[in-house]
């Protein structure tokens, strides 16, 4: 481990830490896509005589 880089280990965490960020922020938007699907389900009358 005494010959790893430091200057390149903060790079490649740097760049894992983008790539998490990048991941997290698709998957937000995945969540909130499908909740306001959901919601926009469940607010339809199911029942023909309701609409």
């Amino acid at each position: 481990m005494a010959d790893i880089d430091p200057e390149l280990m903060d790079e490649r965490v740097a760049a894992l830490d983008d790539k998490l960020a990048g991941l997290l922020a698709d998957i937000e938007t995945t969540c909130v896509t499908w909740a306001l699907g959901l919601v926009g389900f469940a607010e339809q009358p199911t029942d023909p005589e309701e609409a």
